[in-house]
Formats: structure tokens, C-alpha cells, sequence
């Protein structure tokens, strides 16, 4: 039996089935803008091209290829405006009940969440957009982080916070076997492993503490399958979890922005839409799972 849409993401999709008509309107007359700058663009260089020269074939090859530059351009440019205006109109309708507040910025630092021990070290981190609510009354920040070593991208993702009333006395980790678990055991001297796991994810976690006792008691299996669940988006098997102090950090790479919003070819739909809430969906069913477990005090 699936789990009840929580009444903020109810609420959110009404909202959006009612933006719906008009953004697909929007996107329409975009596109039209872009076919009539194309045929413009063709026009101009076809004209040009036969002033200068005669119009054989290898003239006009020539100009689909000339003429392909400007156009890519001119759609980078309208598809960057349109996606500026949606975006515009997807954070408005986030934070219209007063519930969700919203940051290009992000709330916090990657450095403020270091003691965590899930994300790989990096030289630099950028924090970007971030969504701050309380939900049940438990207080979340869902943010965009990106992680770099000079050129290279060691992490993209999202992180989420989830305080707590009380704190953890030990520290639980959960981590993904794709990644290097030597540097883990590293960070994690003489830890144990948590045993038993839940059986769906054996196969995809390994799971680590400093305080086995503790462990057992709020990572029961039956729990953590529901939490771990809970906090995936579809086919995801890389997210980490870590549980330590008075919070709950949940983290897994992305590649993309936070909030995504239709591209300029894909029609908008409800079903669109509410792809670029299903890591506010996902935070919040993560929330319902742990007011259910009567040994994390929230």
C-alpha cells in the first residue's frame, strides 16, 4: 500500500495543474519565436549566399552549415529565458503557502556538514539553491551541492538536513558499495558494521557505526529499508545516510540542478512539472518514516 501524498505536495501539484495550461502556452509561443528566428537566420545567409555566389548545391551545404551556429544560439537564448520563467513560477508556487521558503544560495556550507563523513573531500565546494521548511514539526533544509578538485567534479548532488530535538550518541553511517570503501573504513577506524541489514539492500549498502547498540536501536531493518525507501528517487541506488549529533544527513549525486524544469522541446504536463518536486516529495516521505520510529526523538 503506497504511503498518502503528504498535504504540502497535495497542495503543490493543484497549484501546478493550474500553472500547467499557461506554461505550456508560454512554451508554445517560445518555440514559435525560435522557428520564425531559424527561417530568418536561413533566409538572410540564403539570400547572401546567392548574391555572392552562384546557388548550386555546394553552396547550399554550405549554408545549413553556416547557418546552424546562429540558430544553436538563438535556442540557447530563448530556451535560457523560458527556463528562467518557469523556474520563476515553480519557486513562486513552492513557497505561495508560506510553508517552504526558497535561496539561490542554499542554506548552509558543505564545510558545516563535514563532520557527516559521507561526501568525498574536496578542495572547493559551491552551495546552490536550497529549499528550508518544517514539516511535522521537524525542521529540513534540501540543498544543490557541488564539490571540485580543481578541475575535476568529485560530487554534484543534493544534501538534506533533517534536525532533531535530541541527540544521536553515537555515529551511523550508510554507504553505497560503489564507492571507494576502503577510504571509508579509513574515515571510520575500528567501526562495526551493522548487522543485520535490510535485505533489499545488502546487495547495494554497507552500513557503519561507532556505537553498535545505538545502531541497532534506531536501524532496526524493517525501519531502515522504509527510510532508505523513502529517500531514493527512482532506480537510486547511491545515496548516503548518516546519523549523528541532532541530525539526519541524507546525500546523493545528481548532476543537475535542484528544482528542474521542462526543457523548451518537452510539453509541459503535470507529470513534468512534478518532476522538479520530487526531492521536496522525497525529503518529506523520509520525515513521515522517522516520526514513525518511537527511538529517534524529533
Amino acid at each position: 500500500m503506497a504511503a498518502p501524498t503528504p498535504k504540502i505536495i497535495h497542495d503543490l501539484l493543484l497549484d501546478m495543474q493550474k500553472l500547467a495550461p499557461a506554461l505550456e502556452k508560454k512554451r508554445r509561443a517560445s518555440n514559435l519565436i525560435l522557428l520564425v528566428g531559424v527561417f530568418m537566420i536561413v533566409g538572410v545567409l540564403y539570400a547572401l549566399l546567392s548574391y555572392l555566389s552562384d546557388p548550386h548545391l555546394g553552396s547550399r551545404i554550405a549554408m545549413i552549415g553556416i547557418a546552424f551556429l546562429p540558430s544553436y544560439f538563438l535556442y540557447r537564448l530563448i530556451n535560457n529565458s523560458y527556463s528562467r520563467s518557469v523556474h520563476k513560477t515553480l519557486i513562486k508556487a513552492i513557497c505561495k503557502q508560506g510553508v517552504l521558503s526558497y535561496s539561490d544560495l542554499g542554506f548552509f556550507e558543505a564545510r558545516e556538514i563535514e563532520h557527516h563523513n559521507i561526501l568525498p573531500h574536496a578542495l572547493k565546494n559551491v552551495s546552490g539553491e536550497g529549499i528550508k521548511g518544517t514539516y511535522q514539526g521537524v525542521t529540513f533544509v534540501l540543498q544543490e551541492i557541488s564539490l571540485k578538485n580543481k578541475t575535476e567534479t568529485a560530487f554534484w548532488g543534493v544534501a538534506a538536513r533533517i534536525y532533531l530535538t535530541h541527540s544521536f550518541e553515537g555515529h551511523t553511517v550508510m554507504i553505497p558499495r560503489g564507492r571507494p570503501m576502503a577510504d571509508f573504513h579509513l574515515r571510520f577506524p575500528n567501526w562495526k558494521k551493522i548487522n543485520p541489514i535490510a535485505a533489499k539492500y545488502e546487495a547495494y549498502y554497507e552500513g557503519l557505526t561507532n556505537d553498535p547498540v545505538e545502531a541497532r536501536a534506531v536501524l532496526p531493518p524493517h525501519f531502515m529499508e522504509k527510510l532508505m525507501d523513502a529517500g531514493q528517487l527512482p532506480r537510486g541506488k547511491m545515496m548516503s545516510l548518516s546519523l549523528t549529533g541532532r541530525e539526519i544527513l541524507l546525500a546523493y549525486p545528481r548532476f543537475r540542478p535542484l528544482l528542474v524544469v521542462p526543457a523548451l522541446w518537452q510539453p509541459v504536463s503535470l507529470t513534468a512539472l512534478q518532476r522538479g518536486i520530487w526531492e521536496i516529495e522525497s525529503i518529506l516521505r523520509v520525515i513521515d518514516v522517522i516520526k514513525s520510529n518511537r527511538q529517534i526523538r524529533t
